[in-house]
């Protein structure tokens, strides 16, 4: 029951990076030439429920500097900001920070702190959920 379960949940997530992953930024403002011009931001995070079950999406803006790092911005608010709907949950442990982020033909490398590591107490299934997260 247990494997039919974890199978389905995967399937699931699978679909979800197929189909959520596309909307990942849309800009809203021409960017100003100006080195202090804000612009903002239109993103969209997935967080898992209090069960654990399943990775509901959470539309957030931003006025973020023109010409900063948009992906930058979007894990920050994952990681750090509370979940806008009170059923969801922010699955990464307390004092995780973003340490850097590298875009390299495609291919985005996270670094997080050690505490994503040390204070995860949903085992496998909170990890698969960070990773699930950061990846859409």
């Amino acid at each position: 029951m247990t494997f039919k379960r974890l199978f389905l949940f995967m399937g699931v997530m699978a679909l979800s990076l197929c189909m959520g992953g596309c909307d990942f930024f849309k800009v809203q403002d021409d960017p100003k030439t100006d080195a202090n011009a804000m612009e903002k931001i239109s993103f969209t995070i997935y967080r898992p429920d209090k069960d654990g079950q399943w990775l509901y999406p959470e539309k957030h803006e931003l006025e973020v500097k023109s010409g900063s790092d948009r992906i930058k911005a979007a894990l920050d608010t994952l990681i750090e900001e509370k979940p806008l709907a009170d059923n969801l949950v922010n699955i990464f442990p307390e004092n995780t920070k973003l340490l850097s982020v590298k875009v390299k033909e495609g291919t985005a490398e996270v670094n997080l702190s050690k505490e994503v590591l040390t204070a995860t107490s949903g085992g496998s299934l909170a990890e698969m959920m960070m990773t699930v997260s950061i990846v859409n």
